[in-house]
């Protein structure tokens, strides 16, 4: 059952900001009791490390800090997928 999507806008570009979850759809169940699928933007600014694996691959590497935030900002992505409730302005975290 698919639940929602999930966008993934990862890396440093220009002048965009820090790490944020966005959500572009809520989700509501309609008067006829379906479902509408939750839409949600996942943000962060992570430098592209490359460096040179063992096998010879190139490989990306996140620091220890950029990891958890990636881990946060996806725990609000699965709060805001997960989320079902017959009105949208209860959906999610506000």
């Amino acid at each position: 059952e698919k639940l929602g999507v999930i966008h993934l806008d990862l890396f440093q570009r220009g002048n965009k900001g820090g790490a944020a979850c966005f959500v572009t759809q809520c989700s509501k169940v309609n008067s006829n009791g379906e479902l509408r699928m939750p839409k949600v933007i996942m943000s962060c600014s992570f430098s592209q490390r490359r460096v040179q694996g063992s096998s010879g691959t190139e490989m990306l590497l996140l620091k220890h800090h950029d990891f958890e935030t990636m881990l946060h900002e996806f725990g609000h992505a699965l709060h805001l997928i997960f989320s079902r409730t017959k009105y949208q302005n209860l959906s999610g975290f506000r």
